[in-house]
C-alpha cells in the first residue's frame, strides 16, 4: 500500500471517531488536490479550509440551502480567473470532502435553490427564509421589516 493510501484510510477512520483537526483537513485537501496553487487563492483556499473545518465543530450548523448557494457562489466568485480553469471543479470538491463535505450534494442542492427562487421578489425570497429557518424566525421576520422599509 501507498504512502497516501494509507494516510486517507487513517485520516476515514479518524473522521468516523472525531472531529478534523485543521491539520488534518489540510494533509487531507492536499492529498486529493496534489497541484501549486498560485499565492492570492491558496490564501483564499486556507481560509475557507478553516472556516468550513470549525463549522463542523459546531453543535447548532446545519446544511441547509441557503448555505449550500453562499458557499458555492462564493467560491465561485474567489476563484474567478483561476487558471488552470478545468481545475476549479477539483479544487472545490478536494475543499469539501477535507472537511467533511459532500461537494456534488452542495452544487446540487445550490443549483436548485437558485432555480427556485430565481423568478422571486426580494420579499418572497425573504418570506421564504423565515419560513426555512429554524432558529429565531422574529429575528429573521425582524430585519426582514427593517430591511424592507430601507430599501423602499
Amino acid at each position: 500500500m501507498s504512502q497516501v493510501t494509507l494516510r486517507l484510510l487513517r485520516f476515514t477512520y479518524k473522521k468516523l471517531k472525531e472531529n478534523l483537526t485543521v491539520s488534518d483537513s489540510k494533509t487531507l485537501f492536499h492529498d486529493q488536490f496534489p497541484y501549486v496553487i498560485p499565492g492570492l487563492y491558496k490564501r483564499i483556499v486556507d481560509e475557507m479550509l478553516v472556516e468550513l473545518n470549525l463549522l463542523n465543530h459546531q453543535s447548532e450548523f446545519t446544511l441547509d440551502c441557503y448555505f449550500c448557494v453562499g458557499l458555492t457562489e462564493i467560491f465561485n466568485e474567489l476563484t474567478e480567473g483561476y487558471e488552470p480553469h478545468e481545475h476549479v471543479k477539483n479544487l472545490f470538491s478536494a475543499l469539501c470532502k477535507s472537511t467533511n463535505f459532500k461537494d456534488d450534494e452542495i452544487v446540487e442542492i445550490s443549483n436548485t435553490t437558485i432555480n427556485e427562487h430565481q423568478n422571486k421578489s426580494l420579499e418572497e425570497i425573504f418570506n421564504l427564509v423565515i419560513e426555512k429557518s429554524s432558529k429565531k424566525p422574529l429575528l429573521l421576520k425582524d430585519f426582514n421589516v427593517r430591511y424592507l422599509q430601507d430599501i423602499n
